[in-house]
């Protein structure tokens, strides 16, 4: 299965206008998507419906209803993951980009090896 979450925060700054409001209204919005139809969604995001389709299209899905899916099976499987190893992710949150995220780590790994070494009793 392609991950669209990273997919979309991967590509965003790619995007033509219309594309990104598409996407940034998708990954800003990932709790509330269940129920959301494209032609719903092209009065919120204020784009024809017919671009929402070809958004999906470009995106590697099949139409709306196949990324909506993925982004809320995608979601909700971070949550889970989030809520099984906290202490991983406290730092990160789901809008945080891959090299973000990348820095996050590198600076938590940092600040642990400085824990670790004032810690150590020589």
């Amino acid at each position: 299965m392609k991950n669209y979450i990273i997919k979309l925060k991967d590509n965003i700054s790619k995007l033509a206008p219309g594309e990104r409001k598409i996407a940034e209204y998708l990954l800003n919005n990932l709790d509330d998507l269940n129920g959301l139809s494209s032609k719903n969604m092209s009065m919120i995001v204020g784009v024809a419906q017919s671009s929402i389709s070809k958004f999906c299209k470009k995106m590697g899905a099949k139409g709306f209803s196949e990324l909506k899916l993925s982004l809320l099976l995608e979601h909700n499987k971070n949550q889970a993951e989030i809520k099984r190893n906290p202490h991983l992710h406290g730092s990160t949150n789901s809008n945080d980009t891959l090299p973000i995220i990348a820095e996050k780590l590198l600076h938590s790994n940092i600040e642990s090896m400085r824990n670790t070494i004032d810690n150590l009793d020589f």
